[in-house]
């Protein structure tokens, strides 16, 4: 995946940018600090399904005094394609070559995108969670029903969270049953 064009609209700390990379093999950021590098990594991390970058919610994306934030990206795999993504009013609207209501999962067919950041020095050395992410986003590259799977996964977990604290009786065995065979994981809504 090569990004060929990036426009961002009320997006972080930007209020209007237009980034045309063409054929250039390396592409380097510089500037002032605040001047919106940052801001465009994590435009980039939104490409692909996930919170992004530094994991944040989708609003507060938007820049101070706005109410929403847009995206326009043309991506070049085999051929160019077109992303348009938008956040207003809580939900953020996906739409890849003109079609929209595209979902999360639909990104993922644009292609692989991986990060590493300073925070992520120590990743093998420290809490299982944060190589459990990143384990995971690297699978999401080469099997795109993996975040559905662990978002099922992640759901059932919580039931029987919730089940053990609340002492239920023999309800938890049922759940456990359910997280323990993967072939059983119900569809999300």
């Amino acid at each position: 995946m090569k990004i060929k064009t990036l426009k961002l609209h009320n997006f972080r700390n930007l209020e209007s940018a237009s980034i045309h990379i063409g054929d250039t093999p390396i592409v380097v950021l510089f500037g002032e600090n605040g001047a919106g590098k940052t801001s465009v990594l994590e435009a980039i991390s939104l490409l692909s399904p996930g919170r992004g970058l530094h994991r944040l919610k989708m609003d507060s994306h938007i820049q101070h005094g706005f109410k929403e934030w847009v995206m326009y990206t043309e991506i070049e795999n085999e051929e160019i394609q077109t992303v348009g993504m938008q956040f207003k009013s809580g939900k953020r609207h996906i739409k890849i070559d003109d079609e929209k209501n595209k979902t999360q999962n639909d990104l993922s067919t644009l292609g692989n995108i991986l990060w590493f950041t300073p925070k992520m020095d120590r990743l093998f050395m420290d809490s299982t969670s944060a190589r459990r992410e990143f384990l995971d986003r690297l699978v999401f590259g080469h099997f795109k029903s993996h975040a559905g799977n662990l978002n099922r996964l992640k759901h059932h977990l919580k039931n029987r969270l919730r089940l053990i604290k609340d002492h239920a009786s023999s309800e938890w065995i049922d759940i456990e049953d359910e997280v323990s065979d993967p072939t059983t994981l119900p569809e999300m809504p």
